[in-house]
């Protein structure tokens, strides 16, 4: 039965056969005079869709929008529309245009904008808007450029789909003449100096110190030769920023053991006439501290001085730590201020609270939306917002450094002694009681981080930013932000002997954790 299944088929034959359309005339028109018509109403039809449509449906005019400093944002009627230079479009009628950028004061006007039809994804822009925006606040400009350029410091895994943004160049190219004469431009630069953890961000640093230099003009040899002498001299100024620079330089440029030894001998000559005037050694070793009882709190007495911070001497393995921050020694004068015994407690936070009940947690949700906290901040307390009964005694902690310098200035109205206002320590004045009254204050031992007033720089030994330094120190004079409030000390989650007097650490400032408390100083008030 599956005989024929296997059977060989015949080969098939196929025969040539002429087919031939021919089209019929539609009421009696030839088929060559309406395919005619066909043709052209489908050609009419896409030069109307090409041509005229999107100017029907569009109707307006098509913008190129320019600005000095570039990068501005754009809004068109409210809505955001770009950020220069780029190319846009205006409705046909009045359209309200705004320029902003951080720092620069906001540019607006109404525009009466005529309406083209013809060919208009074929034009160029018809109207060119540029704008150069007049420079309202330049911390602003200094403080939104370091925001960002400190994110990309804590970054330390660049490739080459992932580089950093040239921040400090362009920066610094928002003003005409560079920057030259204001007097934040050379606190900026050296600030974020101060924050480079890569050559990545060195590479941008000199591109704006060429920037500054020359007044944002053509870069000519000369000031290519100018900006290495500037360099240079700075090096010989301030030997740490040599240091910093070496430290930053990778192994594949220099040959570490001839960079270590090199940066150890820039850092003991830096050290040698220091040594001489340390106050500790000229008195012999820690003075006798003596204590103080204001607005009821015991406070330890620490005398003026010139103090060494950080560690010293230096050796090879210090230089290659991978703490936060390099921990290079600095040589400070302190005129006499207080220091609390014991951190702020649950007790005392509480009276602070009671009077200022915007503070409190149940107002947590608003505290939040201002971004002065987390949603952890006194979580600790019980469910009534107040502290657990045992707890009273001890150091507050789930506390931000925004409530922390809050209650500071609360306290201050409640001392008696004329002059004298409560501030949070910076770290210079935290390491320097630590080396006076270290056994009386328990700094170290005292199971919480403690907030300090000062911005974290990662090399702030070059110039440290004194907050509450004596009025002679010219570096007080800084008014730049950072991302990082620095504290110190340790906490019960630290192992013990892995946290140092010379520790650094930080975390922002709206940070709210179960290690984090804080302690409070005095100052003369005309202190700022």
């Amino acid at each position: 039965m599956f005989k024929n299944l296997f059977k060989k088929k015949q080969p098939i034959t196929a025969e040539h056969i002429d087919l031939k359309v021919e089209l019929k005339p539609i009421g009696g028109i030839h088929p060559g005079a309406y395919l005619s018509v066909i043709y052209i109403t489908i050609l009419l039809f896409l030069f109307f869709m090409l041509f005229f449509l999107p100017g029907i449906i569009r109707n307006g005019t098509r913008v190129y929008f320019n600005s000095f400093p570039v990068k501005s944002s754009v809004w068109i009627n409210g809505e955001y529309a770009g950020t220069t230079p780029f190319r846009g479009f205006l409705p046909k009628g009045e359209n309200e245009v705004v320029f902003r950028n951080p720092g620069f004061k906001e540019y607006g006007e109404v525009l009466k904008i005529r309406g083209y039809v013809f060919a208009t994804l074929f034009k160029k822009p018809e109207l060119i808007i540029n704008k150069t925006l007049e420079i309202y606040n330049y911390t602003d400009i200094f403080n939104h450029a370091l925001d960002d350029f400190l994110r990309w410091a804590i970054t330390s895994d660049f490739h080459e789909a992932y580089q950093p943004e040239y921040l400090i160049s362009k920066t610094v190219s928002k003003f005409k003449d560079g920057g030259r004469g204001n007097e934040y431009t050379e606190q900026f630069l050296e600030k974020s100096y101060k924050n480079i953890t890569s050559e990545n961000l060195f590479k941008d640093f000199i591109r704006a110190v060429f920037i500054y230099r020359n007044g944002n003009s053509a870069l000519l040899p000369y000031d290519i030769i100018d900006s290495f002498l500037y360099f240079a001299e700075s090096f010989s100024e301030n030997p740490a920023l040599m240091i910093h620079l070496l430290t930053v330089i990778s192994s594949n440029l220099i040959n570490m053991d001839d960079r270590d030894s090199f940066i150890l001998a820039i850092d003991n000559k830096r050290m040698q006439d220091f040594r001489e005037k340390d106050s500790l050694l000229n008195r012999g070793g820690r003075p006798t501290i003596r204590t103080e009882i204001i607005a009821g709190r015991r406070f330890a007495v620490i005398p003026e001085g010139h103090y060494f911070i950080g560690s010293y001497p230096q050796t090879r393995s210090s230089i290659n730590s991978h703490d936060l921050a390099p921990t290079f020694s600095n040589f400070l004068g302190f005129e006499r201020f207080y220091i609390a015994e014991n951190k702020v407690t649950n007790r005392e936070f509480l009276d602070f609270v009671n009077e200022n009940p915007s503070w409190n947690r149940s107002n947590i949700r608003q505290l939040i939306e201002k971004n002065l906290v987390t949603a952890s901040y006194l979580s600790h307390w019980a469910g009534d917002n107040n502290p657990m009964p045992g707890d009273m005694n001890a150091p507050v902690n789930n506390i931000s450094w925004h409530a922390a310098q809050a209650y500071s200035e609360w306290l201050t109205g409640k001392i008696n002694i004329n002059n004298l206002k409560a501030v949070l320590p910076d770290e210079y004045m935290w390491e320097v009681a630590q080396r006076n009254a270290g056994n009386m204050l328990n700094m170290m031992t005292n199971v919480l981080w403690a907030w300090c007033s000062n911005w974290f720089n990662y090399a702030d030994y070059i110039n440290p930013e004194r907050t509450f330094a004596s009025l002679s120190d010219s570096s007080a004079r800084y008014n730049l932000d950072g991302i990082e409030k620095s504290v110190r000390g340790g906490s019960w989650a630290n192992r013990t002997g892995e946290i140092t007097p010379f520790t650094r650490a930080s975390q922002p400032p709206y940070w709210c954790t179960p290690f984090t408390g804080f302690r409070v100083a005095l100052v003369p008030e005309n202190q700022n």
